[in-house]
């Protein structure tokens, strides 16, 4: 049941990979942004989870990756 409660917090967090230099953003409860040096160390995540990329995002991502 949806009790209308959706987690929050007063700061930004970061999760910080640092053997595959992958930093991720939950942004709030919608999403999240992966940030690398390379395109090559996104590849995987583009592949895997392309049908969660938003669609105002979709031309832009999609052009980074072909």
């Amino acid at each position: 049941k949806d009790c209308g409660v959706k987690p929050t917090a007063d700061f930004e967090t970061y999760f910080i990979d640092y053997d595959s230099a992958i930093i991720a953003w939950p942004y709030d409860y919608r999403g999240l942004d992966l940030v690398a040096n390379d395109k090559k160390s996104l590849q995987e995540y583009y592949h895997s989870f392309n049908d969660w990329i938003l669609d105002y995002d979709r031309a832009k991502i999609d052009d980074t990756f072909k």
